[in-house]
């Protein structure tokens, strides 16, 4: 369920007036030449003020900032014939003032809803009726009830109050407060009394969504050829109030007693198992589900389907089962062995049972995201589905994700909850965590476990170290905006930190920390002191000395993540850390509070001597610089890594001696260094040099040593990481050689697989894809073979279904690329005719090197409104694709604004980040004098993206010269420039 480009918001700075008085009595007093001279001298004065405060710009600044002088400006003065930006809001809020009162407490929800889905249903299709019984709590004396309620029509003359002795209370009115809060109100005539329990009653209706699939929605599906609906809900985070009146904050936990009623054709699904039954008339039933734990109201879910489901039970005794549509039911086999087996796997982690007497998982035929709701998981179909007999190792991977997260919801997040979204990190952190947990239990052939984590940290500091993504892993501030905390911040960089912090600890005494933290918490909610103090109730009972809290502050307050810079003189080794943003011209959001931007940070460390990467030594930075000294066996001529296992969430710079040392062995004998070391080193080394912090010829004498790696890792990071590089040289001749040079490193790999089209392995298809994207002939070959099978009419199953789905893409558009026009044209011709394809197909079509081709597939977008979708898979397919883009929105601007309306200039902004030369920098000033009406958060947007183009400039002024040389001293190859190709992208 996953950010707004960041920019400066000016700071206003007020004057005070000083007020001198004058008296008749001992007053100054002047001539009237004098006073006429001095108001003349102070209308000047006033008249160079605001000629000042007009035309001279603010300056951003941080507190710690003693000059108010600008060092860029945020966008130039009215009547320049530029765009004037607007100012963003602020990212970081002031508390949210939207929580419900503390007056009352929640103890239990009767729930009954009635849903109409079907046609026959007629004017009442897609509406519901419910009935709500709630019983609370009076903890402070009041007068007035609060729940939140969104889009329902309570039916005011329902509304009934009680004691729990039966004696009334009544009710003078209701008042809605809808915007932001969806807050709803019954004064009572007396006041309510503390320590006395009261149940209020009502009836209400509303609308089932049909596109959103949030609250309650139906589904609109194909079953053998048959159309169906179902119903189902997402309540999370703030959706529960759609569907009924609550309390709907995560801490403000009740149980719940769901009751559905529903055509006897379909099957009702809750949170507990189904109690009773009773059949009405008209082939309606009413399905009573048992009483629910305690829980949030995000959790409750419900779901009425025509599903057919499978089960077993678990060791422990847990009924289990697995549903979908009866068309795909056989593909349901694998989710149910891998939950049942997870299930009881972490309870035996964990120490505490699985509380719920039942778990189903169901596969909806939506565009969900996946739920963990107590007992009653939902997930898309390709998410929990997986059929051996078509289904590749990549789709099992993908599966087995989803289900070990969202099993793993189960106790963090279901038993122990965050107390507010601004500690949703607790939930999504760990629970992202332990994905890379529970699939080495599962599936320990597989070796998951290392590379999982370092791929997580690495897609984490790519995300946080620009400013406009950054944000700290706590939002104090957070109100209703909540989708915007479901983020890479949240998920992702938040699991890194907790692998961090599992490193400090140890594995044993971190996992004894998080069974402290759920026992202490059950069924209660929680915040980021309380999970930090868990496991510093364990680390000392351990004999640790060292505060978690105090370590992990700066990390989860403060957006962004250091670099460290090692500097060593003979075995005195001094480490400096300062904030990394990729781009130089990158500055951190002035409006999110920080400690300095200094962090806490563990330096595990280990020599050319030891290579001990494991329980090697350990040395800290306390929100500064640190200095040690190596063991004297360390010679200095050996190289030093810091982070070993590269599991702290920092990168390391070293000396330009220390990196060539680094290179050298990793051409000697690599498998010294593990491959999360290998990985990081190439992806520091290309970061780095994005951010001109590091020469360019470092990350690609790392590179040298790939044409023996095997391990997918490594080539991933240094495709990956290298994508800044490959922008900015690939409309030069650099990058010619720059292909000869990946060609050589890929061959030998290449060759040496035998490739199995059924079970293609990450690291199969790692290779096969750079092989094919830079044109390695022998690749180009195998596609256009394997493209000539999947277009015979002789196409089956057996020789087609099985080819994993992305290996099956990437034939197709290399084959496309280095084809004739006719496979080009063959496509284009199903892509107008096939509708439920058509978004695959573009896909393979924008993967031409043709620019006419290309801009027939543009312009074939703007005629059927499929323009966005075309222009964002065309613009991403590389240099040349992305030139042809560009000078096409320019020409087409006018007309894309006549169907996009200002949404248009997002597209512009795009190109930015790729464009490095002057003459893009005149293209981009031009377009915005021609467009100087231009709305002021796109003016925001241009002005941001104009400091990332000077950025690519300085970039190739510095280091493009030095990657030419050596990459053609190293290939040995002669420019030919009829071999040049469109850049890269993966």
């Amino acid at each position: 369920m996953c950010e707004k480009q960041n920019d400066i918001k000016h700071k206003e700075t007020r004057f005070s007036e000083s007020d001198d008085s004058v008296s008749d009595n001992g007053g100054l007093i002047i001539s009237k030449p004098v006073a006429v001279g001095l108001a003349f001298l102070l209308v000047l004065i006033v008249i160079a003020a605001v000629l000042i405060t007009y035309f001279l710009p603010t300056c951003p600044h941080s507190v710690n900032q003693k000059s108010s002088m600008c060092e860029t400006e945020t966008g130039p003065p009215p009547g320049s014939g530029f765009p004037i930006p607007t100012q963003e809001e602020s990212s970081e809020q002031p508390p949210f003032d939207g929580r419900l009162p503390t007056t009352l407490k929640p103890i239990t929800y009767r729930v009954k809803i009635r849903p109409y889905i079907d046609d026959q249903d007629g004017d009442k299709q897609f509406t519901f009726e419910g009935e709500l019984s709630f019983t609370f709590e009076c903890v402070e004396v009041t007068n007035r009830i609060t729940l939140h309620a969104n889009g329902l029509h309570i039916l005011f003359d329902t509304v009934r109050l009680r004691t729990s002795d039966s004696h009334s209370v009544a009710i003078l009115d209701m008042t809605y407060k809808r915007e932001n809060y969806h807050f709803v109100t019954f004064k009572t005539e007396s006041p309510l009394q503390i320590n006395t329990t009261y149940t209020i009653t009502l009836a209400y209706n509303a609308s089932i969504q049909t596109i959103s699939k949030q609250g309650i929605y139906s589904v609109n599906y194909t079953d053998n050829g048959n159309q169906r609906y179902l119903l189902a809900t997402q309540l999370q985070p703030n959706y529960a109030r759609q569907v009924f009146p609550c309390m709907d904050e995560p801490s403000l936990k009740a149980t719940f007693n769901i009751a559905v009623t529903h055509r006897k054709t379909r099957q009702a699904f809750g949170n507990m198992g189904v109690i009773r039954t009773d059949f009405l008339e008209d082939g309606w039933v009413t399905s009573y589900f048992n009483t629910s734990v305690v829980m949030s109201t995000y959790l409750v879910a419900i779901v009425v389907a025509d599903f057919e489901c499978i089960g077993q039970v678990t060791d422990k005794g847990i009924e289990f089962r697995v549903c979908c549509t009866p068309e795909k039911v056989g593909t349901l086999p694998y989710s149910l062995d891998i939950g049942t087996r997870l299930l009881s796997h972490f309870e035996d982690l964990f120490q505490m049972p699985y509380i719920l007497p039942k778990m189903d998982m169901l596969a909806i035929p939506a565009l969900i995201p996946a739920m963990e709701n107590w007992g009653l998981v939902l997930y898309q179909e390709e998410n929990m589905l997986y059929n051996e007999s078509v289904d590749s190792l990549v789709d099992k991977i993908g599966v087995s994700m989803f289900v070990v997260h969202e099993t793993a919801h189960q106790w963090f997040g279901n038993i122990v909850t965050c107390s507010w979204w601004s500690n949703l990190w607790l939930n999504e952190g760990l629970a992202r965590y332990l994905e890379g947990v529970g699939i080495n239990f599962i599936h320990k052939e597989w070796e998951f476990l290392e590379r999982h984590f370092v791929k997580e940290i690495d897609q984490a500091k790519d995300w946080d170290s620009k400013s406009r993504n950054s944000k700290p892993v706590i939002r104090p501030g957070i109100g209703w905006n909540l989708e915007n905390m479901f983020d890479l911040i949240t998920y992702t960089k938040s699991s890194s930190l907790v692998k961090m912090i599992e490193r400090i600890l140890g594995y044993d005494v971190f996992f004894d920390g998080l069974r402290h933290y759920l026992h202490k918490h059950k069924y209660s909610s929680v915040t980021t002191s309380d999970f930090f103090e868990a496991l510093n109730e364990k680390a000392r009972e351990h004999g640790f000395s060292i505060d978690i809290a105090e370590i992990m502050e700066p990390w989860v307050r403060q957006a962004g993540h250091p670099f460290i810079t090692v500097t060593r003189q003979g075995n005195q080794v001094h480490i400096d850390q300062k904030l990394f943003l990729q781009y130089k011209k990158d500055k951190p959001n002035d409006k999110l509070s920080h400690m300095g931007y200094k962090w806490n940070i563990p330096l595990t460390y280990t020599s050319e001597e030891e290579l001990d990467f494991d329980n090697g030594r350990t040395e800290w930075m306390h929100m500064g610089p640190a200095e040690f000294q190596l063991p004297p066996d360390v010679s200095e001529d050996h190289w030093l890594i810091v982070n070993t296992r590269a599991y702290g969430f920092y990168l390391v710079n070293y000396d330009l001696d220390n990196w060539e040392k680094l290179a050298q062995q990793l051409k000697t004998n690599h498998s010294v260094i593990p491959v999360s070391n290998r990985g990081a080193l190439i992806n520091d080394a290309f970061l780095l040099n994005k951010a001109q912090l590091q020469s360019g010829l470092v990350g690609l004498k790392l590179m040298e040593y790939l044409e023996k790696e095997t391990d997918y890792y490594p080539w991933s990071c240094a495709m990956r990481s290298s994508l800044y590089m490959q922008d900015m040289i690939g409309n030069t001749p650099t990058y010619w050689y720059l292909k000869q040079f990946l060609k050589k490193l890929v061959r030998p790999m290449f060759n040496s697989i035998t490739l199995d089209v059924t079970s293609i392995t990450q690291f199969q298809y790692q290779i096969y894809e750079i092989a094919c994207t830079i044109g390695l002939p022998e690749c180009v070959r195998h596609a256009s073979s394997i493209f000539s099978q999947l277009s015979s009419e002789e196409d089956s199953a057996e020789n087609n279904h099985r080819i994993y789905k992305g290996y099956k893409k990437l034939m197709l558009c290399t084959a496309i690329r280095y084809g004739a026009a006719e496979e080009w044209n063959l496509f284009f011709q199903r892509a107008q005719e096939e509708e439920e394809n058509k978004y695959q197909l573009y896909e393979i079509l924008a993967c031409s090197r043709d620019p006419s081709a290309l801009q027939r597939l543009l312009e074939y977008g703007i005629d059927v409104d499929d323009f966005h979708y075309i222009f964002l898979l065309v613009s991403g397919r590389g240099n040349l694709a992305h030139s042809t883009a560009r000078d096409f929105l320019f020409e087409n601007f006018n007309k894309l604004y006549e169907r996009m309306n200002t949404s248009a200039y997002s597209l512009t902004w795009l190109f930015a980040e790729n464009l490095n030369t002057r003459q893009h920098l005149a293209q981009l000033e031009s377009f915005a004098r021609s467009h100087s009406d231009m709305p002021g958060s796109d003016a925001r947007e241009y002005y941001t993206n104009i400091e990332f183009l000077k950025t690519n400039i300085e970039w190739m002024d510095q280091y493009h010269q030095d990657i030419h040389d050596w990459l053609k001293e190293v290939t040995g190859h002669s420019y030919n420039a009829t071999g040049r190709s469109h850049n890269m992208q993966f």
